[in-house]
């Protein structure tokens, strides 16, 4: 498919809905909770899994079929750890089994470790170039039954006072 990925339609509200097009119906809701993170991840991986995971699920930009995307997330992240943590400890360059200086292999596990991290960071809206393409909107505070009925009648309510429309 060409063009522009569409967004997720919670970025979507966030943003306002700038394009003004009917937003779906249907579309996946978030959890009632952030769901628990899955076996497979481990020590780092679930540590990031309830950091960033909170933090999407307060945005409301994860449903329960964003989990395996926050996995991989997880999971690459703590291979770029780890990976990062080797060539600190034995540098980025290495001595071969003939003695000759190479690169250490950490270094394509680091790379491509980072390159499917930042894929999954920019698919969430959270990296500084995805986040700019986003302006979340004030979310609006629920309004109760009366003030629903005073903004039908073309009175509105604001902070405690009354507006009522001129009559120009």
């Amino acid at each position: 498919m060409r063009g522009r990925k569409p967004k997720p339609t919670r970025i979507k509200v966030l943003s306002g809905n700038p394009g003004k097009r009917p937003l779906p119906k249907d579309d996946v809701t978030p959890p009632r909770a952030l769901p628990r993170p899955p076996a497979i991840l481990q020590d780092l991986a679930r540590k990031e899994w309830w950091r960033i995971g909170r933090v999407l699920y307060e945005a409301g930009l994860l449903t329960q079929i964003d989990v395996p995307a926050l996995v991989a997330y997880c999971q690459s992240y703590a291979t770029w750890c780890e990976a990062q943590q080797e060539i600190r400890r034995s540098g980025t360059v290495i001595k071969s089994g003939r003695g000759q200086p190479m690169l250490s292999p950490f270094l394509k596990v680091a790379n491509i470790a980072w390159q499917q991290w930042t894929h999954i960071l920019t698919e969430f809206g959270m990296t500084p170039s995805s986040r700019s393409r986003v302006t979340i909107a004030n979310p609006a505070a629920e309004e109760d039954e009366f003030e629903k009925f005073l903004n039908r009648g073309g009175i509105r309510m604001n902070s405690g006072r009354v507006r009522v429309p001129s009559d120009k």
